[in-house]
């Protein structure tokens, strides 16, 4: 075994996405000692009781009590961090200007890690770094409308669980933990919205008849059977992964990100949908995330050397609708199968131990932004035969770096698998790359780009308007999102397709799933 020496600063940011650049002061940090950055790391005393922000601030205070705005352990330093009107390079958005950072830390000293190369064990890292939580605040703290009795005194996870989207409003978010099981308490606070008032039905839509209502209904007797299981939970498989509580937790909760987990689970769905002829759904075929990633690994290989390359046989399994294996449809790409669907993360950084000198901090507290930022869920349709890739971004941003892989290497594909008599009409030409114009002012909430990107593939699936997904129903989509797949797992024809399930030679068990809560 290989052990590797490394220095790392440590830092849990809290950023708060604001409206605007208004006054924020935050307080707790008074006779404390901090480096400002913004003057070659000077060494001053914080004399003020708050500190305001009204121009570009970016400090380390030293040593700080364990109580400002958040509560720490574990982490000797804080950071309080805004670039203001300044450009930072890094984020690439304009939404940079409206970001305050109040962060525990540990910086000031240099943390030294023992780690495996392999991995392989967790108990490798050091317990030590330390963590953090929102603590109580006063009502001096200048937040608007803030009701400081929120704190979270109810240590169960039973406080994220909800009733039905359908009649409620979209209530504030709280704080939340988990833990084994969600409580009634919290489940006729948490789980509200569409802002829209919905009335339930027992049709098969709501009972406006409107086309949205295709994107987010449910009957009240599903809803019930799905509370019932939540409130004793027992993990269900659904294609490769599992539908546990955690993952119904991080669908259903507003502000949560979703994960491969879901999103694989819906593109099992749907394969499965298609295979079955449950729907009139033909030629298209729903793609993985481990269909991305490896594409992406293989394009890195591709791009340097085109001319040498030579496509591994992994892809000609795709290709030949041989993976992915759960839902597998055995039908040819550019023969039996004219589109892809998947929904694709962007931007993706990895901030881990990136930076290991004193003053490259600013910028991982950058890339520890852009996680929060940039990195965001679109969904792609790669149309083999109009030969273009399509982006459908809530956030409306450029993704043709992301896409140039899928551009270049869907056409190989497609041609190594095509029948000798149309092999040589193939060209391979990388596909054109489509950002496909989307409406402004949606995703308000900065989290919902998972539900965005799994409904408009719906959208586009069903042949409804794109435009119907908007922030108003959001939230009746996540507990769609989540309802359905509870459902799939627990359909009889697909628990027994997952029970007769042969892997491909080309899946093994030493696939892992690395991603931030």
């Amino acid at each position: 075994m290989v052990l590797v020496c490394f220095l790392v600063f440590v830092s849990l940011p809290l950023t708060f996405c604001l409206k605007g650049r208004i006054q924020i002061q935050v307080e707790g940090l008074h006779g404390v000692n901090y480096l400002d950055q913004q003057k070659n790391r000077t060494r001053f005393t914080n004399h003020d009781k708050a500190i305001t922000f009204n121009s570009q601030l970016d400090r380390l205070y030293l040593n700080t009590p364990n109580k400002i705005v958040v509560h720490k352990e574990g982490q000797i330093d804080a950071v309080v961090w805004n670039p203001w009107e300044k450009k930072v390079s890094d984020l690439g958005v304009e939404d940079y200007s409206r970001f305050v950072a109040v962060e525990s830390a540990a910086v000031h000293k240099i943390i030294q890690m023992s780690v495996d190369v392999n991995l392989s064990q967790a108990d490798d890292m050091d317990e030590d770094i330390g963590t953090q939580g929102l603590e109580g605040l006063s009502q001096s703290s200048y937040v608007p409308g803030f009701d400081p009795s929120q704190t979270n005194k109810d240590n169960k996870a039973r406080d994220w669980w909800t009733p039905m989207t359908t009649v409620r409003k979209l209530p504030k978010v709280e704080p939340m933990e988990e833990t084994a099981a969600p409580s009634p308490t919290k489940w006729e606070r948490w789980c509200k919205g569409p802002i829209k008032k919905l009335e339930l039905s027992d049709s098969p839509m709501a009972g406006d008849g409107s086309l949205q209502s295709l994107l987010y209904y449910f009957n009240e007797e599903s809803w019930n059977r799905f509370t019932k299981w939540a409130m004793n939970p027992t993990p269900l498989r659904i294609g490769h992964t599992a539908f546990n509580l955690t993952v119904a937790q991080r669908i259903l909760t507003p502000g949560k990100w979703l994960g491969n987990e879901e999103t694989d689970a819906m593109m099992y769905m749907w394969r499965e949908n298609t295979t079955l002829r449950r729907w009139n759904i033909k030629r298209v075929a729903f793609m993985s995330a481990l269909f991305c990633f490896q594409l992406d690994n293989a394009y890195r290989k591709f791009h340097p050397n085109k001319k040498a390359y030579e496509l591994p046989d992994l892809f000609l399994a795709y290709g030949r609708g041989e993976l992915p294996s759960h839902g597998r449809p055995d039908k040819v790409w550019g023969v039996d199968i004219d589109r892809l669907y998947f929904p694709l993360f962007v931007n993706g950084k990895n901030p881990c131990f990136s930076y290991t000198r004193l003053h490259s901090y600013v910028s991982l507290f950058t890339n520890l932004v852009m996680s929060h930022v940039d990195n965001h869920w679109i969904s792609v349709c790669v149309n083999i035969i109009e030969k273009k890739v399509e982006a459908f971004d809530c956030q409306r941003g450029r993704n043709r770096q992301y896409l140039e892989k899928f551009a270049a290497m869907i056409p190989m594909i497609v041609k190594a698998v095509a029948p000798p008599e149309s092999k040589k009409q193939l060209l391979l030409l990388p596909y054109s790359i489509v950002d496909v114009p989307m409406k402004s002012r949606l995703n308000k909430s900065c989290a919902d780009y998972g539900v965005y990107a799994l409904k408009h593939l719906e959208c586009l699936l069903l042949g409804l308007d794109l435009s119907l997904v908007d922030d108003e129903i959001v939230q009746g989509c996540r507990q769609k999102i989540a309802l359905d797949i509870w459902e799939a797992a627990q359909d009889p024809m697909l628990i027994q397709l997952m029970a007769e399930h042969v892997p491909s030679e080309y899946e093994t068990s030493d696939v892992f799933d690395i991603e931030e809560d």
